[in-house]
C-alpha cells in the first residue's frame, strides 16, 4: 500500500492533511476498491499518531470513500455502474447551472488555475496520460462548482467527484477515447465561458457526460454492483 510520506502533510491541519492524501489515493485508484486499511497502518506510514488518522477515517466514512464493518475493519469502498450514473446524471443537470452562476464570480486566481488546468491537460493528452488527466479534468469542474456562489452546489461536488473518480478508476483500462480532444473540449469550455456563450458551454457539458458510457463495454466495465469489503463478508457468511 503506498501511502503519503510525513513530508507532504504541511499547510494544514494534521487529519486534514491526511485526509487529504487518503482521498486522493482511493480516488486516483492507488488505494484499491476493497482495499483493508488500519489506523495504525496510516499512521506509521505518515510518520504520526493513530489520533489524527481516526479523525481522517470518520470524515472519508462519512463521504462515503470508506466503510467500516464491525470486527472486520475499514475498506476502500466500491462504486457501482448504477451510483456512477447517477453521478453523472446529477452533472448533467446541474452542471450548466454551476457554469454560469461562476462565469462572473470567477476571480483571477481561479482563472489562472483554469489556464493552467488546460495546460495540465494538453501535456498529459500528449503524454496519453490519461489518468493525470482524469484528475485535472475534475479539478477543472471543481472550480466552478466552488465559485458558483450556491452552497449546496459547493457541498454536492465532493459527493459526485467522488463517485465518478472511483468508477472511472477503475473504467479507465475499459476506455478508448481521443485524448487530444478531451483536452481541446476543455479549452473550448473555458473559451466559451470568458465569451459568456452558455448555450455552447451546455451543449459541450452534455456531450462530455455522455461520452463514457458510448466508449465503455457493457461488461467488464465497473467496479460491481456491491462494496467488496461487504460482499466477501456476506461471502464468508454463506460459506459458513
Amino acid at each position: 500500500m503506498a501511502l503519503a510520506a510525513k513530508g507532504q502533510l504541511a499547510r494544514m491541519s494534521l487529519p486534514d492533511a491526511i485526509r487529504a492524501r487518503l482521498r486522493e489515493q482511493i480516488l486516483s485508484g492507488e488505494l484499491a476498491m476493497g482495499q483493508r486499511l488500519t489506523e495504525q497502518g496510516v499512521a506509521e506510514a505518515m510518520g504520526t499518531s493513530a489520533g489524527p488518522v481516526r479523525e481522517a477515517f470518520a470524515s472519508l466514512c462519512y463521504e462515503g470513500l470508506l466503510i467500516t464493518l464491525p470486527h472486520r475493519g475499514t475498506f476502500v469502498s466500491s462504486v457501482s455502474k448504477e451510483e456512477a450514473r447517477g453521478a453523472y446524471d446529477i452533472r448533467h443537470r446541474v452542471e450548466p447551472y454551476a457554469f454560469e452562476l461562476a462565469r462572473t464570480r470567477l476571480t483571477p486566481a481561479a482563472n489562472d488555475e483554469l489556464d493552467a488546468l488546460v495546460a495540465g491537460l494538453r501535456e498529459a493528452a500528449g503524454r496519453g496520460d490519461y489518468a493525470s488527466m482524469i484528475g485535472l479534468d475534475m479539478r477543472f469542474h471543481g472550480i466552478f462548482y466552488a465559485h458558483s456562489g450556491n452552497p449546496i452546489l459547493v457541498a454536492m461536488w465532493p459527493l459526485v467527484e467522488g463517485t465518478i473518480r472511483k468508477f472511472v478508476a477503475v473504467a479507465g483500462p475499459h476506455y478508448s477515447r481521443d485524448l487530444d480532444a478531451l483536452a481541446r473540449m476543455h479549452e473550448d469550455l473555458l473559451a466559451n465561458v470568458r465569451s459568456g456563450d452558455m448555450a455552447a458551454v451546455a451543449a459541450e457539458l452534455s456531450r462530455h457526460g455522455r461520452d463514457i458510457w458510448r466508449h465503455l463495454p457493457e461488461q467488464g466495465a465497473t467496479g460491481g454492483d456491491a462494496d467488496p469489503a461487504t460482499s466477501n463478508d456476506t461471502r464468508t457468511r454463506e460459506e459458513a
